[in-house]
């Protein structure tokens, strides 16, 4: 589903637990997505889970749209990797937070949104447990997923991204001494 349409009507995803996969325009972030599933031309880049454990109250439409679509860096790890990359492109400079999940784009967020909109799409599969499919998926190496850093281990584009996400923190700006 086309993220501009979730963005004017959230209500289409359930306040269930589940995985979801984002879906980018074929050359919008210059990354290597040769062997990535594709819809329709799209490759699928990163795979999440909504409610990463038993205990967890998480459901798909709390990390789709408050975390992925209307969060920051710092809540969605899917948010800083593509500011990361389109870094320079966007005009994007990470401000550091205070505390953990405070780090954001700034008034960037809001760029990084619109670009999104425009240029990703995102689906969801309600189900139990989605930690265990997710964990499964990523091990198993059956789909690249190159927007993955965690579990994902053996995904060639790991290195440039884990270089790209440091370098926006070491040229952000700082709010406050972190400990």
């Amino acid at each position: 589903m086309a993220v501009s349409d979730l963005l004017s009507d959230p209500g289409q995803i359930p306040r269930e637990p589940g995985l979801y996969g984002w879906f980018f325009a074929p050359t919008a972030l210059a990354l290597d997505s040769a062997g990535c599933l594709c819809q329709d031309g799209w490759p699928l880049l990163y795979l999440g889970l909504a409610q990463g454990r038993a205990e967890s109250l998480g459901h798909l439409r709390g990390r789709i749209v408050s975390q992925h679509l209307r969060g920051n860096a710092g809540s969605s790890t899917l948010r800083r990797s593509v500011g990361s990359i389109l870094r320079d492109a966007l005009g994007l400079r990470l401000q550091l937070g205070t505390s953990r999940g405070s780090d954001n784009w700034g008034a960037g967020e809001a760029v990084l949104t619109g670009w999104l909109a425009s240029h990703a799409r995102v689906i969801w599969c309600e189900g139990a447990s989605p930690w265990v499919s997710e964990r499964q998926i990523l091990a198993g190496g059956a789909l690249r997923l190159p927007l993955n850093i965690q579990h994902n281990a053996a995904e060639r584009v790991r290195p440039l991204l884990q270089d790209l996400r440091r370098q926006a923190v070491v040229e952000g700006v700082p709010k406050a001494r972190r400990s």
